[in-house]
């Protein structure tokens, strides 16, 4: 209910503030640092069929921000700011995606060098 009610309506909503924006995206960072805390919420949600697929959804979320809208240029200072907020929060996004990543790499390698693969993999 948290990330369905509450995260993914402000982080998937054009029309949620900046700053709100900012908080989720910065929250989704501290989640994504843990390795253990995404293998989780994969398994405990995406692979129940019955489930909201979150991690996929926290994916696509941080690939939309990473990925950035348009912002017309004006020429006032009022863009030149909303301009620079959305570089931010695209940097922010894609510093999210890039930690997902690695922390998939880390959950792997802990479970590779604690137990051994099996010959051929």
């Amino acid at each position: 209910v948290f990330f369905k009610e509450i995260i993914f309506s402000i982080l998937e909503s054009s029309s949620s503030s900046f700053e709100h924006k900012w908080i989720v995206i910065n929250m989704l960072e501290k989640i994504c640092e843990d390795p253990q805390s995404m293998v989780d919420i994969y398994v405990n949600y995406d692979c129940d069929l019955t489930a909201t697929n979150i991690f996929e959804r926290i994916i696509d979320g941080l690939f939309k921000v990473a990925q950035g809208g348009s912002v017309s240029d004006y020429g006032s200072s009022a863009a030149v700011l909303q301009k620079q907020r959305e570089r931010s929060m695209r940097i922010l996004g894609l510093e999210c995606l890039v930690e997902c990543l690695q922390c998939m790499v880390d959950w792997f390698d802990d479970i590779s060098s604690s137990r051994p693969l099996p010959d051929g993999l």
